[in-house]
């Protein structure tokens, strides 16, 4: 018996070994640089903005920035570690929990729980074949197209308010800086 536990734990013992440091993978690529436009509208009022997401480590690490017009406003940052919301207007770096997911959802059917969904022929979002998926609940429908992972195509009707966002642009491996994932050294944090 005891022959028996020492080779259970010997065998737990390399097991975690073999799985410590192993990177996740929420993505299929290793880095990358999207842009995404995004438009709201309520009661048929449109507002467009632009973001882009910036991702390194297969999605652990991830940036997104809020664009009005060219002036960037706010970003959510992952470093790997930690969430924030930088607000540039202010200087300030609002720290959020702990993550070592990224900031955005992995496309999967299961990305919002409580919904089942229909998967829709492919969809061409910015050059790139994605999976389409769609949930209609009562009032409420969503729409997702991914690729490698990765939401490309996002829309929603619920209530008077549609929301979308569309990749239009993808740099795939892209050389990234480190200091994207880190809070800029003349922020506040809190």
């Amino acid at each position: 018996m005891k022959q028996i536990r020492s080779i259970l734990l010997v065998m737990l013992a390399v097991l975690a070994i073999a799985t410590c440091g192993v990177a996740q993978r929420k993505y299929a690529l290793k880095s990358g640089i999207i842009t995404f436009e995004n438009s709201v509208a309520i009661l048929g009022k449109p507002a467009a903005q632009r973001q882009v997401l910036y991702f390194d480590d297969y999605g652990m690490r991830e940036r997104k920035e809020l664009y009005e017009g060219d002036t960037l406003r706010e970003a959510a940052l992952c470093d790997g570690m930690h969430l924030y919301t930088l607000v540039f207007e202010e200087s300030t770096a609002y720290k959020g929990g702990k993550s070592t997911q990224g900031t955005e959802a992995p496309f999967r059917r299961d990305t919002t729980k409580g919904k089942s969904w229909t998967k829709l022929p492919a969809m061409k979002v910015a050059g790139r074949v994605c999976e389409t998926i769609r949930s209609v609940q009562g009032d409420d429908e969503t729409t997702l197209a991914g690729w490698n992972g990765i939401v490309l195509f996002a829309e929603s009707s619920s209530g008077g308010i549609h929301t979308s966002s569309k990749a239009v642009k993808i740099s795939e491996n892209a050389k990234i800086s480190p200091e994207m994932f880190r809070v800029p050294a003349s922020f506040r944090v809190r």
